[in-house]
């Protein structure tokens, strides 16, 4: 059974996978398949989405998570992993990494509400979830209800899509805990 079809299940979602689509082109042959869902994860509305691609062309649409909130939230964030010279850079000519949120800071760059980053930084269990990981949260400004999040290397398990959405619960969590943030 897929990963995701497995995460889907387990938390009495509804997983959809359309029907694998192939065409030729001069290159070779391209394949193409969307698979989504939609869970309840732990009171939280869920969607998850991937095109998976293959054959000649094998770059695929990123996978995404969201999580989907009734009311929009007034505040908005992006955090992305720094480049990889970008974090050479501040280990070698700024501070050494002392503690997590440290490390934290010189592996992801971060815009957007400074009280938001600055909750996020100081959660230690948001902190330990994205230690090691590359991911991308965004709250987009065109569908403020909604927290993304893209890891760039994919997924793993259904134990990492879980941890995927532990940490999309903890950021709507300290935004939440925000005063003015709905």
């Amino acid at each position: 059974m897929e990963i995701i079809q497995t995460f889907i299940e387990k938390y009495g979602g509804v997983y959809h996978e359309e029907q694998e689509s192939s065409a030729h082109s001069p290159i070779g042959k391209f394949t193409s398949q969307e698979k989504r869902g939609r869970v309840l994860y732990k009171g939280n509305k869920l969607t998850v989405f991937i095109n998976e691609v293959g054959g000649a062309n094998p770059v695929a649409e990123l996978f995404r998570m969201k999580l989907i909130h009734e009311n929009s939230f007034d505040t908005e964030i992006l955090m992305f992993p720094r480049s990889y010279w970008s974090i050479k850079f501040r280990r070698w000519f700024l501070s050494k990494r002392n503690t997590l949120a440290e490390a934290i800071h010189q592996q992801y760059k971060f815009t957007g509400s400074r009280e938001l980053i600055s909750k996020l930084k100081q959660n230690s269990t948001f902190l330990k979830k994205i230690d090691g990981e590359y991911v991308c949260i965004n709250i987009p400004k065109k569908t403020p209800n909604i927290i993304i999040i893209t890891p760039s290397h994919g997924y793993r398990s259904v134990e990492h899509l879980e941890k995927l959405a532990e940490t999309l619960v903890l950021v709507k969590s300290s935004i939440l805990d925000s005063p003015n943030s709905i």
